[in-house]
């Protein structure tokens, strides 16, 4: 692959991307059940730390209408990770590297993460990231979630960039799937919360242009 012949602007995710952090969202999942005295109920038992914590916070507002509400789960999760982000959430290994050879070579930069934006803005900080990026988006930005092909129309074009010039690096499938839609190029890292899902990986490396381990890998495939 010639890279920089190919392609101008990385879009990244954060959560799970960038930052090894999928593994705080979804303990979550079962510590905000216990905090609040709930069960965890039977057909989740096999999956509870790996649903997503919108999936779990629909289920809960659902069971529980009187006493819990979607946004009120979700805040009380944000608050939570933001204590993850300071004490025990780190950047994947050769991140910083791999962003500094990107901006070496000229290439944009941005983050588009389902975290809301100044959470995501204070996490990337703290590890000495944020200045890489030309700016950070999230889904209430442009009242769309990352699932709609029309989230990656909006980034590429605030990059300033064509979406076939442009990369999203992700760790999810829903958003390789939409951002392929768009007319961007997958890339895929690996995610721990998705070992021994084989099914997952296969489809995630079927849907990626390359797939990788590190961020330390991805810079020897793309820049040797």
């Amino acid at each position: 692959m010639d890279f920089l012949k190919e392609f101008d602007a990385i879009i990244f995710d954060m959560d799970g991307t960038i930052l090894d952090s999928m593994w705080a969202w979804r303990g979550e999942n079962r510590m905000f059940l216990e905090r609040h005295g709930l069960p965890i109920p039977e057909e989740f038992e096999k999956n509870i730390d790996v649903m997503s914590s919108h999936a779990l916070a629909r289920y809960v507002e659902k069971t529980y209408p009187n006493e819990y509400t979607f946004d009120s789960i979700i805040g009380e999760y944000l608050e939570s990770m933001k204590k993850h982000y300071v004490t025990d959430v780190f950047p994947k290994k050769g991140a910083k590297a791999f962003l500094e050879a990107l901006k070496a070579n000229g290439i944009k930069m941005c983050v588009a993460t389902a975290t809301p934006r100044e959470n995501a803005k204070m996490a990337l900080s703290l590890h000495g990231l944020l200045d890489y990026f030309e700016f950070v988006t999230d889904d209430t930005e442009n009242g769309i979630t990352k699932s709609r092909p029309e989230y990656y129309d909006i980034a590429a074009k605030r990059l300033g960039v064509s979406k076939e010039r442009c990369v999203m690096f992700e760790d999810s499938l829903y958003a390789m799937n939409a951002a392929k839609a768009a007319g961007l190029t997958p890339f895929a890292i690996e995610e721990r919360v998705h070992m021994g899902n084989h099914h997952l990986i296969k489809d995630i490396k079927d849907t990626a242009r390359i797939f990788v381990k590190d961020f330390d890998e991805a810079r020897e495939i793309l820049f040797g």
